[in-house]
């Protein structure tokens, strides 16, 4: 039983890696500006609107460091705004510039474009069944 376990994860991580592999090509072969980071970047804040550095570090779950040298290249190439808070001079937020808001926008077009070619042969049942899956995972990852 364990073994037949492990053999469906070794084929989901297959799945998982060519599917992945299949969005990120996709993806990039036309938005050839936007690197895969940049984009998960642009949609997190996209989802959590404007935020501080480090509460985009933690929802991307890097260090602020890391985080703050991808937002110096997007700031040069005008997808995000930088604003300093005028209550406090220390706070800076971060936000959607308008080119960032419609990069993203059209990045999450292509994407369902992507996914319902990749669910045409599936039944509205089954993709209800995997939405609920991946969320448990992603749950359980959160909970780790």
């Amino acid at each position: 039983m364990a073994d037949e376990r492990n053999q469906h994860i070794c084929d989901l991580d297959c799945a998982m890696f060519e599917l992945g592999r299949y969005f990120v090509n996709q993806w990039l072969s036309q938005e050839s500006e936007l690197t895969s980071k940049q984009l998960i970047l642009l949609r997190t804040l996209y989802e959590n609107g404007r935020c501080t550095v480090t509460d985009l570090a933690n929802a991307l779950r890097l260090s602020s460091s890391a985080t703050t040298i991808a937002l110096n290249k997007m700031v040069k190439s005008g997808y995000i705004n930088r604003i300093r808070d005028e209550n406090d001079r220390r706070v800076v937020w971060v936000e959607l510039s308008e080119a960032g808001l419609e990069g993203v926008q059209s990045a999450i077009e292509k994407r369902r474009i992507v996914l319902q070619k990749a669910m045409r042969s599936l039944t509205s049942e089954q993709i209800q069944v995997m939405v609920q899956t991946l969320r448990q995972m992603n749950s359980n990852l959160e909970n780790f």
